[in-house]
């Protein structure tokens, strides 16, 4: 019921053009880049795109990213957004992939944006609408860069993605 009524993410394209984007995952290195990330100014000075699981580690430094992403399949991940009120998540929207569980936008207690669908579209018939689209990806780092790139981001930085982290 969500998709029907959210926001999409069209009207993101190339709102952020040239300015850098941070993308935040959870791996090892994330917590050792947490001071550099709570720099007074960064938020200011760069879109800060966070994978759900950093979500509240960020919030206890004091850093509010602009962007969350979501594309799990299990209701497990409203975990992340347990206790967490309005004011906790003002000026930051998650952007979910329309295969994630639907638990999840009901528990972001902000505002949600989904991509668009082909299968839910079609579900939909006359009442769809242009939404947006952004390629799929196989995890929530995916979903991340695809979205920074939509955003027109230019560089896009990683903080958290350790695949080569010994």
């Amino acid at each position: 019921p969500r998709y029907a009524v959210a926001p999409g993410v069209a009207d993101l394209a190339g709102r952020q053009a040239g300015r850098p984007a941070i993308l935040v995952a959870a791996g090892p290195s994330l917590g050792p880049s947490l001071d550099v990330l709570a720099a007074p100014g960064l938020r200011d000075r760069a879109v800060i795109v966070a994978a759900q699981t950093t979500l509240r580690p960020l919030l206890e430094r004091g850093i509010r990213p602009h962007f969350v992403t979501a594309l799990d399949y299990h209701a497990i991940s409203t975990r992340f957004y347990e206790g967490l009120t309005a004011e906790d998540v003002r000026g930051v929207e998650l952007v979910v992939d329309p295969k994630a569980h639907p638990s999840i936008l009901d528990a972001f207690p902000g505002t949600v944006r989904c991509c668009r669908s082909a299968m839910l579209d079609t579900l939909l018939g006359a009442s769809a609408r242009r939404m947006g689209t952004l390629p799929a990806g196989a995890t929530v780092a995916h979903l991340s860069a695809y979205l920074a790139r939509h955003l027109g981001c230019d560089p896009i930085i990683t903080v958290g993605q350790d695949l080569g982290f010994t």
